[in-house]
């Protein structure tokens, strides 16, 4: 019988001197490893927002009745309130009849400019009721409740000019439903002379950051006959 012939290597087998080949990590491993990091990622998303969302808001500061809040253009002094039967920017024996709020305040304009329109004044203002109504100065929703700010000595519009503080008068008209009411809370805004959102023109507009500038508690007076 003829010698069998030289047996081939194993497959296991690899010459001498040469280095094994890197293992490929298996598809399993890789998924779980990714996996693990998006886990992880959110989890730091989360807490992320968690610590933002416990963060507690910007509280305005606490004013009283007698004392001047500095919106950046004007000072407001709310001085009292009370209900009206007549609408309180008219002649008396003239005027519509209804459900009135107004709020007497002293305005002192501190930009150098004069400030031609009244409801730039209500405009700063925010009115809220215990019954849950609010009235928003820069709420275009709030128009209808908006009378108009007079000045307290002769009921003319509001026009104001730098070093000449007046008293003005702002009006508010009433909805039928809402009662009577014995108090409110006012909030004043700050405003800045910026460019707006859609219309690009510089304007004194109520503040995008940092808004209220004041708020304060106000005893309402009984109606006026």
């Amino acid at each position: 019988m003829s010698s069998p012939g030289p047996r081939s290597p194993a497959r296991h087998q690899r010459p001498a001197g040469q280095r094994p080949a890197a293992r490929r990590p298996r598809p399993h491993v890789l998924l779980g490893l990714v996996l693990v990091c998006e886990i992880a990622l959110c989890g730091v998303a989360v807490a992320a927002a968690d610590g933002l969302r416990a963060a507690p808001p910007a509280q305005p500061s606490r004013a009283t009745v007698g004392e001047p809040v500095d919106t950046g253009r004007f000072t407001l002094t709310v001085r009292r309130a009370w209900a009206a039967t007549k609408d309180p920017t008219g002649i008396p024996e003239y005027a519509d009849s209804g459900r009135y709020l107004v709020v007497e305040a002293d305005v002192a304009l501190t930009a150098p400019e004069s400030l031609q329109f009244d409801s730039d004044i209500d405009r700063a203002v925010r009115v809220r009721f215990p019954s849950g109504l609010t009235i928003d100065g820069d709420s275009p929703d709030s128009l209808k409740y908006r009378t108009g700010v007079v000045l307290a000595l002769d009921r003319s519009a509001a026009q104001l000019h730098p070093g000449l503080p007046r008293r003005v008068r702002i009006v508010y008209e009433l909805p039928a439903r809402q009662p009577w009411l014995d108090r409110i809370e006012v909030d004043v805004y700050h405003l800045e002379f910026a460019p707006g959102f859609i219309d690009e023109t510089p304007r004194w507009r109520v503040a995008t950051e940092d808004r209220l500038a004041g708020r304060l508690r106000l005893p309402v007076a009984e109606p006026t006959r």
